[in-house]
């Protein structure tokens, strides 16, 4: 069986003048940590009037930005942006039933997202429509995701939208209130 490729794995292999990948290096992280130390070093060496009235704030001061760095450091930083328009690549993900799925794969090799509005909407494991797109709309990819035990997989090659499809898919997505 044909494994497909999801849109994160196909904006890997391309080539960097079209999409590029971007990492944040956790530097803001590392200097938060530092920054909550230095504040607990601070702390001893006030004078002891000083110590007194100041010692409650520096504690929560320290608390809240060693937090920061903390949260900052583990949430995943990773991004993709279009080169050509130097915007950022947004991923969106809509829930259907898994009843759905037939209806979901007929609709995206046909392009009639007119239809998409009627399929029935969950927030548990069925079908999902990934879309990835630019916010000026001018890169926009799908995939239809299908839950088997444990995790989603790729039922569907990415297909790359044209601009009228896209304004199409959008429209009822704004339009009709798909939620995500």
């Amino acid at each position: 069986m044909k494994r497909n490729a999801s849109i994160e794995q196909m904006f890997d292999d391309m080539d960097h003048a079209i999409i590029k990948k971007y990492v944040t290096f956790p530097m803001k992280s590392t200097f938060l940590i530092i920054l909550s130390v230095a504040f607990i070093e601070l702390d001893t060496h006030l004078p002891p009037l000083l110590k007194h009235n100041l010692t409650p704030l520096i504690a929560i001061l320290t608390m809240i930005v060693m937090f920061w760095g903390f949260v900052s450091g583990v949430v995943d930083k990773t991004y993709y942006k279009y080169m050509l328009t130097g915007n950022k690549i947004n991923f969106r993900e809509i829930s259907f039933d898994r009843r759905e799925y037939n209806n979901l794969i007929k609709l995206i090799e046909s392009h009639e997202y007119r239809s998409l509005n009627l399929l029935h909407k969950t927030m548990g494991n069925g079908v999902k429509l990934k879309i990835a797109y630019t916010e000026d709309k001018s890169l926009c990819y799908i995939q239809a995701l299908k839950y088997v035990p444990f995790q989603y997989a790729n039922k569907t090659p990415v297909f790359q939208l044209e601009r009228s499809q896209v304004n199409e898919l959008f429209s009822v997505l704004e339009n009709n209130a798909i939620s995500c």
